[in-house]
């Protein structure tokens, strides 16, 4: 069986080849709602997750209203090599929100180069840059992770107990997931 490799390589191995999140956000009086959306990864001085969605869609209304919220990433079709089971997860919270109007043009082309390297295939996908800004009805949306945990997958094979722990030091992640920023 192959060993598994640390904390902050399996975190960063989830946050660079997911490409779906699930979110959980909850409106005003509390009604909870979980959306499944495809993010980016963008790094400076916090992890920070960008998508974009709809903006009346209940989850970027929710976030309106409540901008703490939770979510996962999961994947189970890892390697071997990647972990012993074919699966790993993380679970966060952090704090999100609409993109400024001064920033979208930025992101906008990040997140399309990222999520489509090829340039025919970008031009393909691409929406305009007018349906993010404005009165447009998308918008693109950042969450700055706060707190992380990982699947405990040595305690699982240990004794199939389905536990989570927190990785406390985020800094502890390397460098490479600037890679929106141009840095990697």
């Amino acid at each position: 069986m192959a060993k598994l490799g640390s904390a902050p390589e399996r975190v960063e191995l989830l946050l660079q080849t997911a490409r779906f999140v699930t979110l959980a956000t909850a409106d005003t009086v509390g009604v909870p709602w979980a959306s499944t959306v495809n993010y980016v990864l963008l790094q400076n001085q916090d992890i920070r997750l960008i998508w974009y969605s709809m903006r009346d869609a209940q989850h970027s209304r929710n976030i309106e209203g409540r901008p703490l919220i939770s979510g996962s990433i999961f994947r189970m079709d890892l390697s071997p090599e990647q972990s012993p089971v074919g699966l790993d997860g993380i679970q966060f919270t952090g704090h999100c929100g609409a993109i400024s109007d001064e920033r979208a043009a930025d992101i906008h082309a990040k997140y399309y180069l990222f999520n489509f390297p090829e340039e025919a295939t970008r031009k393909q996908w691409m929406i305009p840059l007018e349906q993010f800004i404005g009165t447009g009805p998308r918008r693109f949306y950042e969450l700055v992770i706060g707190k992380l945990w990982l699947l405990d997958l040595e305690r699982w094979l240990l004794d199939r107990e389905d536990r989570r722990f927190e990785v406390v030091d985020l800094s502890t992640l390397s460098p490479a997931r600037q890679r929106m920023d141009g840095r990697a």
